[in-house]
């Protein structure tokens, strides 16, 4: 992304302030899913989950369909942490 590019979405989203606030509610999403994780796992093992402020916004087999499910509910996707739940999650030893 160019920098120009990138000015011009700082600006579509309502300035620094606006992004700054976006992010660190998506962020607080995604620590809100993790701390969920083991309650996710057992209730929707192989399944796209979209965490929203009020818990599990909705959850389907793919992400398509996940998406297609928020936009009924008149969910937007910047609303929400989405995150597929993998019931046998692969662990890299580095």
């Amino acid at each position: 992304m160019t920098s120009e590019a990138f000015e011009e979405f700082v600006i579509r989203v309502g300035g620094a302030e606006a992004l700054a606030q976006r992010i660190q509610a998506h962020e607080s999403l995604a620590r809100k899913l993790d701390s969920e994780r083991p309650h996710l796992l057992a209730d929707y093992p192989d399944q796209w989950v979209a965490m929203g402020a009020d818990g599990v916004a909705a959850n389907a087999d793919t992400l398509q369909s996940l998406l297609a499910k928020l936009t009924e509910k008149g969910v937007s996707e910047g609303e929400v942490y989405h995150e597929y739940i993998d019931a046998e999650p692969v662990t890299y030893l580095l």
